[in-house]
């Protein structure tokens, strides 16, 4: 299942591999013709959901100890190396505890990734710390009120006489 496609014709997903259970899939890029396996982080499995304009790719990968962290994948130059997310922001913020399970996008210009973890949504940005983060408590509240003043709206205007 492909993903993402970025500019340069680049698509992103994931894909079974030939003789392995039907839930084990990989992260891929496909790019000139050929698709290439991006491996995980010491698991069984991985899947990409971002590409930037520059090859970084983003997901989710399963760790060795089968927990599912947020992978980045970059071009070494002999192919690509898989990273855990959550281990780089973490040697970035002094006393991090990070912990993200899954990168769903990243910008065209590889500064900004969205991850998801135990913090809720968040967007990173290259060489910082986490900049945002939005609490799924928090976005359904504000989709529930803003829900209460449509209906509003709604109700009283049947009730007046056009």
């Amino acid at each position: 299942m492909a993903w993402d496609i970025n500019a340069n014709g680049q698509v992103v997903g994931t894909s079974g591999l030939p003789g392995k259970a039907i839930n084990v899939g990989r992260a891929f890029l496909y790019s000139a013709g050929v698709m290439q396996d991006l491996g995980t982080l010491g698991g069984p499995s991985s899947s990409s959901y971002g590409i930037s304009d520059g090859g970084a790719v983003v997901g989710q990968a399963l760790t060795g100890a089968l927990d599912y962290t947020a992978a980045l994948w970059e071009n070494s130059g002999s192919g690509y190396a898989a990273y855990d997310l959550s281990a780089i922001v973490n040697a970035r913020v002094a006393g991090g505890t990070w912990a993200f399970n899954t990168a769903y996008g990243i910008s065209d210009d590889g500064r900004y990734i969205v991850a998801e973890g135990s913090t809720g949504m968040v967007v990173l940005e290259a060489n910082a710390a986490p900049v945002v983060a939005t609490p799924e408590p928090a976005t359904l509240v504000l989709l529930a009120t803003g829900l209460t003043a449509v209906f509003s709206v709604a109700r009283r205007r049947k009730g007046t006489p056009m």
